[in-house]
């Protein structure tokens, strides 16, 4: 099904921007994320519609789609433009199957506040699930609720650990806990799922990043983000994080 309309261009604080997708993605498609195929005035793109937190006056999901700072610019396009829109559902082939799920986003600087702990990648599989087990097990009096697992500080195979959450400067820093600040710069994103976290992990250090052109990796860490579900589903939203750097 082909869906076709004018929509305003949304520039955001980091650089990016996007156009709203006027329907409601879950009521068409019966899921909060979909590969399509765009066109935006003419100029082709494949991208996903996504939840990115945007809501609409009524207060309901907004979903958008991202448009390329190069179409911006090819197109003579900026904040508040009118940009023609045509989508259509990218129906995944044997050959997206071989692609990683991502996009690459300018970040500004954070900071965390969690708990740490030193591992060895040669167990840290099966150890690391047992950090967290015993952070959940302290239910309600656990200092952090988790938000991020960041794998920090690596030193051959071993490295930190974090299990932490977002920290803001007016906030008491919880017994136990430490601070972390994370650097400004880019990042890839790439969406999982709890059951596929690891195995996206290892494809993107081991596939996805040997093949990279045109960037490489700004440190030896990254991050686990989790995030509570959206509006209309059960499922926690999970990606990973990898900072990059433009050669």
């Amino acid at each position: 099904m082909k869906y076709e309309y004018d929509a305003i261009l949304h520039e955001t604080d980091t650089g990016g921007a996007y156009v709203a997708f006027p329907w409601d993605l879950r009521k068409e498609f019966g899921r909060g994320r979909m590969k399509v195929r765009a066109e935006f005035d003419g100029m082709p793109y494949e991208g996903s519609i996504v939840n990115m937190g945007v809501k609409n006056p009524d207060g309901s999901v907004c979903y958008v789609i991202g448009v390329l700072k190069a179409i911006r610019a090819a197109l003579n396009k900026a904040n508040g433009d009118t940009v023609h829109v045509v989508i259509t559902e990218r129906k995944q082939t044997t050959e997206d199957k071989t692609v990683m799920e991502h996009r690459i986003v300018k970040k500004a600087q954070f900071t965390v506040v969690g708990v740490k702990r030193r591992f060895d990648s040669n167990t840290s599989r099966t150890e690391i699930p047992k950090f967290w087990d015993e952070l959940i097990a302290k239910g309600e009096d656990r200092p952090i609720m988790g938000t991020f697992g960041l794998c920090l500080d690596m030193e051959g195979k071993e490295f930190d650990y974090w299990i932490a959450d977002l920290y803001f400067p007016w906030e008491e820093i919880p017994e136990g806990c430490e601070t972390r600040v994370i650097p400004a710069g880019l990042w890839a994103e790439f969406p999982c799922t709890l059951e596929t976290l690891q195995a996206t992990n290892t494809k993107i250090w081991s596939e996805w990043l040997p093949a990279l052109s045109g960037y490489s990796v700004a440190g030896e860490y990254d991050v686990e983000v989790y995030l509570p579900p959206e509006d209309g589903s059960e499922e926690m939203r999970v990606s990973i994080w990898v900072p990059l750097k433009q050669d």
